[in-house]
């Protein structure tokens, strides 16, 4: 995954349902986040 502000990271896990869903999110740069899927501007890139 990429994110404008945190870079490139991996997805450690996916919790939630619906608009609640979160995604623990390692990023290369700023380290694991939880973000709240419907507001995050992820982009799916391939290494």
């Amino acid at each position: 995954m990429e994110h404008a502000r945190f870079g490139r990271g991996e997805i450690l896990n996916i919790e939630g349902a619906g608009g609640e869903k979160k995604a623990e999110i390692n990023f290369k740069i700023g380290g694991i986040k939880k973000l709240l899927l419907r507001f995050a501007k992820l982009e799916v890139v391939k290494d």
